[in-house]
């Protein structure tokens, strides 16, 4: 996944880059640049936090592109099986 538009903005703002242009540029308010750089606002991820781990989530990842690639295709009940073997 890309980067987002304030990270970007950080770090071009790191590379001795005005604030002002930065925040014109990327179509950001200044004071939000500023709080960003400054520590006082978090960049933090939207939504809600998986419930697999990475490498339960890759497994089943993985078993539905081999099932794609052999031309099965996956009912719901076999997804969701599939996921409680899984985690168990």
């Amino acid at each position: 996944m890309g980067r987002s538009t304030i990270e970007d903005a950080m770090d071009v703002v790191k590379g001795h880059t005005s604030l002002k242009c930065v925040s014109k540029y990327y179509n950001i308010f200044l004071t939000s640049l500023l709080s960003h750089i400054s520590g006082r606002t978090i960049t933090r991820k939207m939504g809600l936090q998986g419930v697999l781990t990475n490498e339960e989530d890759g497994t089943i990842a993985t078993w539905v592109l081999n099932m794609q690639m052999v031309g099965l295709s996956i009912t719901l009940q076999q997804f969701k099986l599939k996921g409680v073997e899984i985690t168990n």
